[in-house]
């Protein structure tokens, strides 16, 4: 067998036309039913539909109230409006003969990429191995992941809902029981996908395959890439729409194929759909696109009328969520209400922020960063030094703006992104770091006239961060996912709460013991958590109500966690 043979894929972006078509025909559809339903009608459907999810008792009150549908009725009114422009822009666009992408690699690039697969896979099962379900991956499964499609698409309760996420595993794995497992399984084919992307990306760059399989492991070995891989979550599916509009950026820009457009924008409205926090990268787009055409000194029409179809796509994909939540549920609710007050609290955030953002960045979670750490994270800057290279000089301007438009967005909001929302800035910032390294020992090998010195001290280089991330990463992967300790919180809530409960048992839970219910329920008990009042076991989290009519019927057995990880406890009941 030929193993340098060369294997040729003509891919075509006509895919995308008729999905836009099933997005516009069903964004008009709902619309409709919308606008031409009252308030009362729309409350009893969606409740029929299931009526059984997380604070049901405040859905009416908080999310799905008289003002949320004559807010929804304008919204889609607007919605319509929208619908109409994208049609119009749809049928007059597939008047036109679209070109193709040529996309080349050997059989050689093949099998190194799935090697590189093969080791994200050996290095997920490491990391599945080393830390329990998380509080924040049990959330997002059991009360937005396990609704029926149309409320996990609708429900905002939490920014937990990583729309597009859950979503698909609601629909994919609708017949499976336990979807932090099957959460974790999407996480891992992200991972996968992230190492393709960034293989293609590094292969126009380092054209020596073992040190770029070296470089792509290295990559996707950095804590929050490798430690979101195996969790229930959308982060990873996320920073893989991040690196692929990265890619595709960069490939439309040095080529000018609009193919690349279209696959950048698909790229943008699936980060968006997952989590509304794309914004942060959105705007470093936006920031370097404006670097890029002052550069070049040209300005681009398509690429702003992409942006224009991107903005207004994500607004229909959103539009069940606003008519149905609130706008009040992504943009007041508690985990981005501003926070900064003034200039001097904005540098001091600014100050905490960038050290756990350099955490993440270099998988190292001491308090005192070596000067290394941060000369590592500033290296793409010198990108600049590099003016005869087009490729480099761009890649610098999309560091900067990474960066600069980061700030500038949380000065606007009031407050800085949690580190997890952040994994693409920090992975993209590593791959730019390792453009950079071995574009300078390119430099000095050419000065210095030694062959293959430049592959052979990036070898060094990168062999050591692979093992520096590998030393560091399980020691942290328990507490700095999530900034608390996973395993303790596990460990002490199976010990002390559900080993209490004899197995078998039927038993309630109030909204706040989601994770009980999820263990009771892979236990094998059976569980509800939506009480009738006749089961043998009651267990409720300290701040939520008692339910009515409980009052007589249960007794107080035994209060877990109290003072021990929360300031009040989880209470367990026994049926009298």
């Amino acid at each position: 067998m030929n193993i340098d043979h060369t294997i040729k894929i003509t891919l075509k972006s006509r895919w995308l036309f008729p999905t836009a078509y099933v997005v516009v025909v069903a964004s008009v559809i709902f619309c409709i039913f919308y606008l031409f339903s009252d308030y009362n009608y729309l409350a009893g459907w969606y409740l029929r539909i299931n009526d059984c999810f997380y604070r049901h008792d405040h859905w009416q009150n908080d999310f799905f109230n008289a003002q949320t549908k004559q807010q929804g009725n304008i919204l889609c009114v607007a919605g319509l409006i929208i619908c109409t422009v994208i049609l119009y822009c749809l049928i007059t666009r597939l008047k036109r003969p679209f070109s193709s992408l040529e996309i080349q690699f050997s059989k050689r690039d093949l099998l190194a990429i799935i090697f590189c697969m093969l080791a994200g896979t050996g290095a997920w099962i490491w990391g599945y191995s080393l830390v329990h379900q998380g509080f924040d991956e049990v959330f997002s499964a059991v009360n937005c992941a396990s609704l029926p499609p149309f409320q996990t698409l609708s429900y905002y309760m939490l920014p937990n809902n990583h729309i597009l996420f859950n979503l698909i595993n609601s629909t994919l794995f609708h017949f499976a029981a336990d979807k932090v497992f099957t959460g974790k399984l999407i996480s891992l084919v992200c991972l996968w996908g992230i190492m393709i992307v960034v293989y293609t990306w590094l292969s126009d760059i380092i054209k020596n395959r073992y040190l770029l399989v070296l470089a792509v492991i290295v990559l996707c070995f950095q804590f929050p890439i490798w430690g979101f891989s195996f969790q229930a979550r959308g982060y990873e599916l996320c920073t893989l729409a991040k690196w692929f509009a990265f890619l595709s950026m960069m490939r439309y820009v040095s080529s000018r194929n609009s193919q690349w457009l279209y696959y950048f924008a698909l790229a943008c409205i699936a980060g968006y759909f997952c989590m509304p926090v794309f914004v942060y990268y959105y705007g470093a787009i936006v920031l370097f696109a404006l670097f890029w055409m002052a550069y070049t000194r040209k300005t681009d029409s398509k690429f702003w009328k992409t942006q224009l179809g991107i903005v207004l796509i994500v607004y229909l994909l959103y539009l069940p969520a606003f008519c149905f939540s609130g706008l009040h549920a992504m943009v007041g609710n508690q985990y981005v209400a501003a926070r900064i007050h003034n200039l001097n609290e904005f540098y001091a955030e600014g100050q905490h922020f960038f050290a756990l953002y350099l955490n993440f960045f270099t998988s190292n979670f001491t308090k005192d960063h070596p000067i290394s750490d941060i000369i590592l994270f500033l290296a793409p800057l010198a990108l600049f030094c590099f003016y005869k290279n087009n490729s480099a000089v761009l890649c610098g301007f999309f560091y900067l703006a990474l960066w600069l438009s980061s700030i500038g967005i949380a000065y606007a909001m009031k407050i800085y992104p949690i580190e997890r929302t952040m994994t693409a800035h920090v992975s993209i910032s590593l791959g730019l770091s390792v453009y950079t390294i071995y574009l300078a020992l390119l430099k000095i090998n050419g000065l210095f006239k030694m062959p293959l010195a430049a592959d052979l001290v990036l070898t060094v280089l990168l062999i050591g961060a692979g093992i520096r991330v590998a030393i560091g990463n399980p020691a942290n992967i328990s507490f700095g996912l999530y900034n608390n300790d996973i395993n303790l919180k596990y460990d002490l809530l199976m010990h002390e709460g559900v080993e209490f409960i004899p197995g078998g048992s039927s038993i309630a839970f109030s909204d706040e013991c989601f994770y009980w219910y999820y263990l009771c329920k892979i236990r094998g008990d059976k569980v509800s958590n939506c009480p009738a009042g006749n089961e043998q076991y009651f267990v409720r989290f300290g701040s939520d109500p008692f339910p009515a009519g409980y009052a007589g019927k249960y007794v107080l057995v035994k209060t877990v966690f109290e003072q021990k990880i929360t300031p009040v406890g989880y209470q367990i009941y026994k049926r009298r």
